[in-house]
């Protein structure tokens, strides 16, 4: 996938996941939200190490039906190993996505997108 097509790629999913959260926003009678991200940026791109788990694990307690940890993760950025991050299959979709936290996000991760 080359540059411009990826963006169009992060920019559908973006939208489509922000539609979502705005869904379930007006559902429970809450005002819209706007998103913020930071620019897509090819620096950040980084190729990985994925090892997949032979039995999945459930999620968090609370959410155990909505996924699974399925494996790990890791890379490395600009030449210094990350730690190893769990990998997560949403059940619903077959999507697999990360939590993120980094220092701009203090205690919790970021949500979807």
């Amino acid at each position: 996938m080359n540059n411009q097509d990826y963006e169009k790629f992060v920019e559908s999913y973006r939208r489509k996941r922000e539609q979502q959260v705005n869904d379930i926003r007006k559902a429970q009678g809450l005002a819209s939200m706007e998103f913020e991200y930071f620019p897509i940026s090819e620096e950040w791109l980084v190729e990985c190490e994925i090892t997949l788990r032979k039995k999945h694990k459930e999620g968090f307690t609370d959410y155990k039906d909505v996924y699974e940890r399925v494996g790990k993760v890791k890379f490395q950025i600009k030449g210094r190993e990350q730690p190893a991050m769990h990998l997560y299959l949403l059940k619903d979709t077959g999507d697999y996505f990360l939590f993120v936290r980094d220092l701009t996000s203090g205690q919790t991760t970021y949500g979807s997108g």
